[in-house]
């Protein structure tokens, strides 16, 4: 027989509540869920291009060192950035992050620098 102190109660095998929970979260911040999609979809969309070199520009701008690095993984870590602060309750400074005047001009770049700060790593 095996115990455990922290065994999972109800295992979920189905995330959509979960991801419904961070929508609703970031769209209690005025134009915060637009700017997640927007930010999502630039990443998606310059690894649809298939330009390696953008590609690779892009992963280098948060910090990656494999180049090779799997979209889908890539992604989990995108993720990271706007779930991460929603669940510990930093979700005004994240939407504020993304939002504010300071990343319009350079988005990923900023959206890297905020990942950063809050202890994010691509490796």
């Amino acid at each position: 027989m095996v115990w455990s102190s922290s065994g999972v109660v109800k295992a979920i095998d189905d995330f959509k509540k979960f991801d419904f929970v961070i929508y609703n979260s970031t769209n209690k911040s005025e134009g915060c869920k637009e700017k997640v999609k927007e930010l999502t979809d630039q990443i998606d969309q310059t690894w649809a291009n298939g330009d390696k070199n953008k590609t690779e520009e892009m992963l280098q701008t948060f910090g990656a060192e494999n180049m090779n690095i799997v979209q889908g993984d890539f992604m989990y870590f995108i993720a990271d950035h706007f779930a991460g602060p929603i669940q510990h309750g930093q979700r005004v400074q994240m939407c504020t992050n993304i939002t504010g005047t300071d990343a319009q001009s350079d988005p990923l770049g900023n959206l890297a620098k905020y990942g950063k700060s809050i202890g994010l790593d691509v490796a």
